[in-house]
């Protein structure tokens, strides 16, 4: 019992709704990661220079640190929550487009609204830029983007059972439409 109300589960097709916001994300994820694994593959084989190994290296760093820390600290419990939202309040536009709802996309309050197009357009922009990069380079900015994604994946995999396989009740801050962490005025 929580507040005097017993805790109710919720409904399977709730459960289903925000299983489904956290899969098509991952499976965004993962059609990143096999789009970028060409052209990453690409470096193996090819002498590079000692400027060149520094910033594979630097690459291979700066991806951890965004799947270790921006992942696992920002957005994994972001989208769990969010999906914790959908798990209680399913309607059926967020039924439809539960991976953008978990991102943020719409029924997020107007700052989250504008940070998630604003990471859309500067993804975008640098997917545009590092296209047309030569190789090595671009070789070595997609190992560390694939490296930050599959790092980012565990993450997301991991927060979304952990916060997904608890009863409303039991989670370790309920998300609401109003609030919570994570969700809509939690952390940024």
């Amino acid at each position: 019992m929580s507040g005097g109300r017993p805790a109710r589960r919720a409904s399977g097709f709730g459960t289903s709704v925000a299983w489904w916001g956290v899969v098509g994300i991952v499976l965004l994820f993962a059609s990143a990661i096999g789009r970028l694994w060409p052209p990453a593959l690409a470096l193996f084989g090819r002498a590079l220079s000692p400027p060149q190994w520094a910033a594979l290296t630097a690459s291979l760093l700066l991806g951890g640190l965004k799947g270790g820390w921006l992942f696992r600290r920002r957005l994994a419990p972001r989208v769990a929550a969010r999906a914790a939202v959908l798990r209680e309040a399913p309607t059926p536009a967020r039924a439809l487009f539960a991976p953008l709802f978990c991102l943020g996309y719409f029924g997020a309050p107007k700052a989250r609204r504008i940070a998630a197009y604003a990471t859309l357009s500067m993804i975008v922009a640098l997917i545009l830029l590092v296209r047309h990069a030569p190789q090595p380079w671009r070789g070595i900015v997609d190992a560390g983007v694939l490296f930050g994604l599959a790092g980012g994946i565990v993450a997301l995999i991991a927060e979304a059972v952990s916060v997904l396989s608890s009863l409303p009740s039991e989670e370790r801050a309920r998300p609401s439409l109003s609030g919570g962490r994570g969700c809509e005025n939690g952390p940024r």
